[in-house]
């Protein structure tokens, strides 16, 4: 049922006009209307009739002829309710589905590489080839929520998508697939039941073309929004008592019928305060504390009479006794093998400027792993670490911060080595106003309401759904004066770029900071209209530092970075990546627009100088 599901569905993204337009999809359509002959004829010979099996041979055989896509469709659309009753396969869920577990399975599962709103663009996509479907196209009016069943339980082979049977429930599979048919319209509240009658086998099996037609067909004037509140509100299972109403229908009927309850009013504060939880139980086990230690220097003998004091150290503080805390604050797990983003600031001993010579990271079990600093970026506040354990540990949810609005929900998590640990909710008082960090550092910032001890910071700052936008930080860079209050504010360096970041720091393991004098913007619509000319893409020079690499070069504010080396410049990230991936002291050669003319340069990379600050 699912690979015929899946033929009728994605042929028309892989063939146009009798041409392949996408090798893969249609080499998938191929294969699995193939696999569905092979299936009846070997397997299911004795339950599939002889009409059925007819009917699916030329259906395979029309797929390889590259037929258009209505006949492709007409004919797995005809074959679906007859294959469905030879193989007594039910296309309705066990339970009325339940949207908010299967947006939280969603969150949990699907969001990393389809997108936290189906975009198909998650904190994994980039990895993926093919990339992951959104769900958000026009295509998905074409897919019931028994196709998105059947690929969340069996998974796609040459994909990313796994199977799920065995590791989920049955229902909790249709509570995902219901949630994901939801993703490409809003949520109207105030939408009412538009009285159609339609149910749930009927929306279980059918797409959103297909039930619309039907629909049309019984009464006139039906519209997508009709269809949208019963995709919202799945009426319940014959014989299964419907859920309680929520929301201004439920408020309203609940004052005529009885008093105010109390306890009603306080359902919003509950579901959010549920939600908190949610968010604190997924993400705590990916935050580690982290110590900085340096060598101990010669202690003094207590003198005599000095009173009665402890002589055991805390359970807290490493049980080496020649060494001593530098600093300490939160980290978190960026991937399986224990890769680690915190702050750099608490790294270093304000005594000599050194690294500390010894860091160690408390995990959620109390567990303590030596970590090695792997690489640090003094202007930004950015520290890599790396445990080596014999086993996978648990990454954070990483999501996207460019949903992020002034007034959301951001939420800073802390678990500094001891007993202490920190769930701080709040809101977002503004959002990044610049990607590029070399000239305006505090413009690249997530500003927040929050405010956080000295050990509050290095951990992630997560939004609503409990994914990681961002990483809680001090306002300067080396922690200034604000960290010798007992309280500072938080500000937020984005996921995405301490993202883009982590791979060459990785690589390079780079203590210092690469800089050639520039600062860079994106070529938006704003900035081009500014220019005579522009090139197709690059990074407008808002900003030349002097004296600098860049100005003994000739580079001036308002060229246009188009390539630096083989990288071609199509946004900020680019720039910053390709810096740290080249590495200091290695010249490179760089290709600027100036004027309607191309200028090819080189430069050689230099550490950022210390009068070089950021605002």
């Amino acid at each position: 049922m699912y690979l015929l599901q899946y033929v009728a569905g994605d042929y028309g993204a892989a063939v146009r006009g009798g041409a392949v337009v996408n090798p893969f999809e249609y080499d998938e359509v191929v294969r699995f209307s193939a696999a569905l002959v092979d299936a009846c004829e070997q397997r299911f010979a004795d339950r599939v009739s002889p009409e059925t099996l007819d009917r699916l041979r030329e259906l395979r055989d029309q797929v390889r002829g590259r037929r258009p896509w209505g006949d492709i469709r007409r004919l797995a659309g005809g074959l679906l309710p007859r294959l469905a009753r030879e193989l007594g396969v039910s296309r309705v869920p066990p339970r009325t589905p339940d949207l908010a577990r299967g947006a939280a399975v969603y969150t949990a599962d699907c969001a990393p590489c389809h997108g936290p709103r189906g975009g198909g663009d998650g904190w994994a996509a980039r990895w993926l080839d093919p990339l992951p479907s959104s769900f958000r196209d026009e295509r998905m009016k074409l897919v019931s929520p028994h196709q998105v069943y059947g690929a969340t339980r069996f998974g796609i082979e040459g994909t990313g998508m796994p199977a799920w049977e065995g590791a989920r429930a049955d229902a909790e599979l249709w509570d995902v697939a219901f949630h994901v048919l939801t993703l490409r319209f809003e949520r109207d509240r105030s939408a009412r039941d538009p009285g159609l009658g339609v149910g749930l086998a009927d929306l279980a099996a059918s797409s959103d073309e297909e039930l619309l037609a039907r629909l049309r067909a019984e009464r006139r004037g039906v519209s997508s929004r009709d269809l949208h509140y019963y995709r919202l509100h799945p009426p319940p299972l014959a014989g299964e008592v419907a859920r309680p109403r929520r929301g201004a229908e439920q408020a309203a009927s609940a004052a005529v019928a009885r008093p105010t309850d109390p306890d009603e009013e306080l359902a919003p504060a509950v579901e959010l305060q549920n939600v908190f939880g949610r968010i604190a139980e997924q993400t705590f086990p990916s935050i580690v504390g982290v110590r900085a230690l340096r060598r101990a220097r010669a202690a003094s003998p207590p003198s005599e009479g000095s009173g009665p004091r402890w002589t055991e150290r805390s359970a807290d503080v490493s049980n080496d006794t020649e060494f001593e805390p530098v600093g300490e604050g939160s980290g978190f797990f960026v991937t399986r093998d224990g890769y680690i983003l915190t702050c750099r600031h608490f790294l270093v001993d304000s005594r000599t400027g050194e690294v500390a010579e010894r860091v160690e990271v408390e995990m959620e079990d109390d567990r303590r792993e030596p970590a090695r600093v792997v690489a640090l970026e003094p202007t930004i506040n950015l520290a890599v670490l790396k445990i080596e354990v014999p086993f996978d540990v648990t990454p954070a949810r990483l999501g996207d911060g460019a949903g992020i609005q002034v007034g959301h929900w951001v939420i800073a998590l802390a678990n500094p080595p001891g007993v202490t640990r920190s769930f701080l909710p709040g809101t977002v008082s503004a959002r990044p106003q610049r990607e590029c960090y070399q000239e305006q550092r505090t413009g690249t910032l997530l500003q927040t309401s929050l405010l956080a001890p000295p050990d509050g910071f290095g951990g992630p700052l997560v939004n609503i759904r409990g994914e990681v936008i961002g990483i809680a930080m001090p306002r300067e860079p080396g922690g200034g004066p604000l960290l010798d209050r007992s309280i500072s504010p938080v500000y937020g360096f984005p996921i995405d770029l301490a993202m883009t970041l982590f791979e060459p720091l990785r690589i390079r393991e780079s203590r210092r900071s690469p800089w050639i004098g520039i600062s860079v913007l994106n070529l938006t619509t704003q900035v081009r209209r500014r220019l005579e000319q522009t090139p197709p893409t690059g990074l407008y020079i808002d900003d030349v530092f002097e004296p600098s690499p860049a100005t003994r070069a000739g580079i001036r504010a308002g060229d246009i970075l188009v390539r630096i080396g083989e990288d071609r410049m199509f946004a900020v990230q680019d720039f910053q990546k390709a810096l740290y991936l080249a590495g200091i002291g290695t010249e490179v050669e760089l290709e600027l627009y100036r004027r309607g003319e191309t200028l090819v340069l080189r430069v050689v990379i230099e550490q950022r100088p210390a009068e070089a600050t950021t605002r």
